[in-house]
This record gives C-alpha cells, sequence and structure tokens, in this order.
C-alpha cells in the first residue's frame, strides 16, 4: 500500500510504502477513520492464506485483518455504501456484503450465473442514488466478450441499465458532465459507452480518482498474473479543463496499480461522503 503525495501546480510528487507483505493489495475504501484494504493472500506463498479486509487506522498503522472469509475469492473493487462494505468476490461472480456495524453478512448477486468467474465484476461504485459494477467479461464464453456496465438503484437494487461498453478489459467508473466514463484498460483509453476513444493514454489502466480538475489514473504494465507483484506502475494527472497529461509518477517495483483512494480531499465521484483524513505519523 503506497501512499503518494501530489502537488499539480508545482508538478511535485512523493510517495512512501505505508503496508506490504501481506499479498497483493487491491481495493481501497474508508469508514470511521479506518483506512479498509482487500488483500488477495494466494499470490504470495510467504503469505498463503484466506482472502480479506486489512484494516489500517489514520496513521498507517496496521490493526491486522478486519475481516476474511472463505466466500471472498478473487476480490477486486470495494465500496462502502451506506453502513456496508461491498466486495467484488470475482471468482464466484457475486458481491459479498458486510455490515460494518454487526459484521453480518449476505450477497448481492447482479446475474444468475454464480460460483464460478463468468463476468469477472471488478468494479463497484456509488454516488448515493446508484450503484454501478463493471463486468470485465473475461471469464464468459465467448472470451474477451465486450465489457459490461450494469446499473442498480439503490438501495433497492432494481435493475436501472445494462450499458455495452467499446473495451475487452473495462474498469472503474466515474461521470463527467453527465456521461459515465470507464478505462479501456487493455486499449489505453479512457471510454463511455458510446465513444470507445474519449481521449488516448497507454495501456494498462486501472484505478481512478477525481478531484476538482484532476483526474488521477493508475497505469501499470501488462503482464501475466504470476509476474505483477515485481513490476514498476505509475500514476498518470490527467487535466480534465485542458484534456492532457499534466504530470506522471513512477511507482517503481510496486506491482501493478489496482485502485486509487483520495485522502483528506472528497472524491468527486461521491462528494457526500467525509474523505479519509490521515495523521501525519
Amino acid at each position: 500500500v503506497d501512499v503518494v503525495s501530489v502537488w499539480p501546480d508545482e508538478a511535485r510528487w512523493s510517495a512512501r510504502t505505508v503496508h506490504e507483505g501481506l499479498g497483493a493489495y487491491f481495493g481501497v475504501d474508508h469508514s470511521g477513520g479506518t483506512l479498509l484494504v482487500a488483500v488477495r493472500r494466494n499470490v504470495l506463498p510467504e503469505a498463503a492464506g484466506p482472502e480479506g479486509i486489512l484494516a489500517l487506522d489514520a496513521r498507517f498503522e496496521s490493526r491486522g485483518l478486519w475481516y476474511t472469509s472463505p466466500a471472498i475469492r478473487d476480490v477486486h473493487q470495494i465500496r462502502v455504501i451506506g453502513r456496508e462494505l461491498w466486495i467484488t468476490s470475482t471468482g464466484r461472480n457475486v458481491l459479498h456484503v458486510v455490515d460494518l456495524d454487526t459484521r453480518r453478512t449476505r450477497e448481492f448477486a447482479p446475474v444468475p450465473e454464480t460460483e464460478a468467474d463468468y463476468n469477472h465484476f471488478n468494479t463497484v461504485r456509488w454516488d448515493g442514488e446508484r450503484v454501478y459494477v463493471v463486468a470485465h467479461n473475461n471469464g464468459r464464453i465467448p472470451r474477451f466478450a465486450p465489457s459490461e456496465l450494469h446499473v442498480f438503484r439503490w438501495p433497492s437494487m432494481e435493475r436501472e441499465a445494462l450499458l455495452s461498453l467499446p473495451s475487452i478489459a473495462a474498469h472503474d467508473v466515474w461521470i463527467e458532465d453527465g456521461t459515465r466514463h470507464v478505462c479501456a484498460s487493455i486499449e489505453g483509453a479512457i471510454a463511455t459507452p458510446e465513444r470507445p476513444e474519449v481521449h488516448r493514454l497507454e495501456p494498462f489502466l486501472r484505478g481512478v480518482a477525481v478531484h476538482g480538475r484532476w483526474l488521477v489514473i493508475g497505469r501499470s504494465e501488462l503482464s501475466l498474473r504470476a509476474d505483477r507483484s515485481s513490476l514498476d506502475g505509475e500514476l498518470l494527472l490527467f487535466d480534465r479543463q485542458e484534456r492532457r497529461v499534466a504530470g506522471r509518477f513512477r511507482l517503481e517495483r510496486c506491482g501493478q496499480v489496482h485502485d486509487l483512494l483520495l485522502l483528506g480531499r472528497p472524491d468527486a465521484f461521491a462528494p457526500f461522503r467525509e474523505p479519509f483524513l490521515a495523521q501525519a505519523a
């Protein structure tokens, strides 16, 4: 887990690692002053164990695994929605939902097919009125079918829309000028359901945070899963007003970038949520 400080107007960056060695770190969110990080522990032999949610306090000190369950398989993004933590159990084709107060669990299945990686759900976002779930569709037959965006009304979770995406490996979702945008990851572009290339960047794109004029996007080298932990990652600072990459910061040997969370600033996708306020160590 890396913390990166960015001063866009001064083109200054800094980074430090606050936790490592537990496995592959995927989705990240926060609740009640606690940073929650999804950990896939099957990628390192020395860290083998059930997948779960790591808790870090405001000083980024570990509070251990807050939650683990064999029901979580091949975790990707996580999202706090109301008083629940929604976890992508991608390998089971469901969203595993944990009550933050009682830790009681339930599951939500966007499609009837479960217990196998059929749609490869990798993204879950909430804007206060709708829940958005991106289906990479990597596991479908035929392989590499177009990705899809599932949209549900919250809290009823009635389906509002199912949108085909112009990508075979879409990740993330955010809204600009009323239009839903995604990362066309393999194609290396920002896309919408209607336009395959709103802006051309570079593959492999995954992880997005939005604040003001700035869009921060994670970029990683393409590789097999077994090699991903030792790769360099990169953050692209995209100026939404000038429609250009205004800066980039390389994260050496951090592994692939999987998700991003703004610290101390609200994300434009969910401005009603209080930001995570980190404390100086």
